[in-house]
Parts: C-alpha cells; structure tokens; sequence
C-alpha cells in the first residue's frame, strides 16, 4: 500500500495534461483527415513479388514451388530460373 501511495505521488506530474496537446480534433478537421486517408488507400495496390523456389519432378508430374509452396495453378512466367523474383500486379 505505501508502494502505491508513492508511486501515484510520483506519477501525478506526469497526468497533467496541459503538456500533451491536442488530443482529438473537430468533426471538420476529422473528415479531412479522413478523406486524406481513403485517397491514399484507393490508389492501386502495390504489386507483390514472388520467388521460384525450384520444382520437383516424379513420375512424369512436375510439382512448381513459388515462395516456398507447392504453385498449384499459378503461373511463372515464362524463363523464370530457379531463385528469380518478379512482381505481380494485382487486377
């Protein structure tokens, strides 16, 4: 308990929050704020990069890895060695 009293002793020149500013701001500057932020994000995606990590063959099947798994139906394009990265642009 006396450990507390004098901690809170301590820590109340800390809570004076004069010192700290503007922490919230008007329904005007919000909304711009706001609209600042949606412009940014509907701008086009980054593209992604992807590695071809080498593939594995069995059997007359030919399993691809892309970024460490199996490809599935993805696709590399074409030329692509083994430890190349490319970018993907998303639709």
């Amino acid at each position: 308990m006396r450990h507390l009293a004098m901690l809170l002793l301590v820590c109340a020149p800390c809570a004076n929050a004069d010192d700290w500013g503007r922490l919230f701001f008007d329904a005007p500057a919000r909304r711009e704020i706001d609209n600042g932020k949606t412009l940014a994000t509907v701008t086009a995606p980054p593209a992604r990069s992807h590695r071809f990590d080498g593939e594995l063959r069995r059997n007359g099947q030919v399993i691809r890895f892309i970024d460490g798994e199996p490809a599935g139906t993805r696709s590399i394009p074409q030329g692509t060695r083994v430890g190349e990265q490319w970018q993907e642009h998303p639709p």
